[in-house]
């Protein structure tokens, strides 16, 4: 299929496939040398695609968005570990757009820019891997797989790991505006 269709359309075509699509919901599936995907205006786009707006955000954009959130968290997490009383040995650190927390015993998250795949990738020690694509729409990151945003799962960590309720804020639109 990838030869037929071309590279331009290789990564819409795994979309596809991961997500049981149509070629006719996918003009640069029909033949060889048609219409990318990419190359259509936002009315001629199908509608029934899953909502991975990051893939059609320039490349600064993503630096904006994902620059932002690892900030946010990190801020947060810090905030969240000054105020946890059993004075364990965690330590947060955030460079070259990738943020790792340490939580001694309990496991080390690493949360990274993918600037390739316009991704956020998660190194959970509770989860496992994830990779977080943006979505417009929620304006937060969202794994494919189960449609779980980063920050409702990083909460739900975070709030299993220090036994309390843990919310960590997202980036708000309309700091970006």
């Amino acid at each position: 299929v990838m030869a037929a269709v071309g590279r331009s359309c290789g990564r819409l075509v795994y979309l596809a496939a991961r997500h049981r699509l149509q070629a006719a919901a996918m003009p640069c599936l029909h033949r060889a040398g048609s219409v990318g995907f990419h190359q259509l205006s936002a009315s001629q786009r199908p509608s029934k695609l899953p909502t991975f707006g990051i893939r059609f955000m320039t490349t600064h954009e993503f630096h904006t968005y994902a620059d932002e959130t690892l900030e946010t968290l990190s801020n947060e997490l810090e905030e969240l570990v000054e105020r946890h009383p059993d004075g364990l040995d965690f330590d947060i650190s955030l460079a070259n757009g990738v943020l790792t927390v340490d939580l001694d015993t309990r496991g080390t998250f690493v949360i990274n820019k993918q600037s390739p795949n316009k991704q956020i990738w998660l190194s959970s020690p509770l989860s496992g891997p994830k990779r977080y694509d943006f979505d417009e729409t929620l304006f937060d990151w969202v794994y494919s797989h189960d449609q779980v945003t980063l920050h409702t799962r990083l909460s739900k960590e975070f709030s299993e790991l220090f036994a309390t309720e843990v919310e960590l804020i997202k980036p708000n639109k309309a700091w970006f505006e």
